[in-house]
């Protein structure tokens, strides 16, 4: 049997199998046909190559084993679709993040950010500004931008913002995998998971107090660590809800 970095090749086949099943159960919730469904895995697979590896549309090409002209067709297709929306939330993420680091520039913002998001950027930072998230600082030189509140959170009724907090959620979740997995770094990630029983009026109270906890702790740490001038990013989710089954079982009663 093949080995790959002294694994069996079924190692990543049965990752990669495991993450897309709960994908594959929304889709069929949705009804979505596979040609849909596997339109999308294009799309992400695309969309992880461009935006988040940076790569050009011939390198793009090698990879898929598709000419450059199919390639440009796929990339104009898709920016017509959702992801021009998820690209805007990710931009005020990304901006965000850096201010965190320390107060920014103009300048020094579009010093980090890719040549068709530096003409979005006054864009982020009007909207950053106007949600109170980020504000300015007047400076004789040029205008200083401060993230607010330290670990704000993106929690919204709004669908493009709850849309980024699952893609959010989605990179906490392969960010863990990856270091469990692959890496094998037990000192600086955990992934955990209970099943238990309850009654429904128990949940809400644990909810909350479970997020005020966290919440408290990761404020903690990264004053911290912004004092100290020292520190790595790390990414925390929560996720709580009935079994799938139990979904299920009331979705076929209605």
């Amino acid at each position: 049997m093949e080995q790959e970095n002294g694994r069996s090749w079924e190692f990543p086949a049965r990752i990669i199998f495991g993450l897309l099943r709960p994908a594959v159960r929304i889709a069929r919730h949705f009804n979505l046909s596979l040609k849909k469904l596997s339109g999308y895995l294009e799309m992400a697979y695309i969309d992880q190559l461009q935006r988040e590896e940076k790569l050009s549309n011939s390198e793009i090409g090698q990879i898929i084993d598709k000419s450059m002209r199919t390639v440009g067709y796929l990339l104009q297709r898709y920016r017509g679709d959702f992801l021009v929306s998820a690209e805007d939330t990710a931009l005020l993420r990304t901006v965000e993040a850096e201010i965190l680091r320390g107060s920014q520039t103009r300048t020094s913002l579009e010093s980090i950010l890719q040549a068709n998001e530096r003409d979005r950027l006054p864009w982020a930072l009007r909207t950053l500004c106007e949600s109170g998230r980020v504000h300015r600082l007047v400076d004789s030189q040029e205008d200083r931008y401060e993230v607010s509140n330290r670990l704000c959170s993106w929690v919204s009724a709004d669908i493009e913002r709850r849309i980024d907090g699952l893609n959010h959620q989605m990179e906490a979740t392969a960010s863990a995998v990856f270091s469990r997995f692959i890496r094998e770094d037990n000192g600086t990630s955990a992934v955990r998971t209970y099943s238990f029983l309850a009654r429904s009026e128990q949940i809400g109270p644990m909810i909350e107090q479970l997020i005020q906890t966290l919440r408290a702790q990761c404020i903690q740490m990264e004053e911290e660590a912004l004092e100290k001038g020292d520190g790595n990013r790390y990414l925390v989710t929560f996720a709580l809800a009935p079994e799938w089954s139990a979904l299920t079982e009331k979705e076929s009663r209605k």
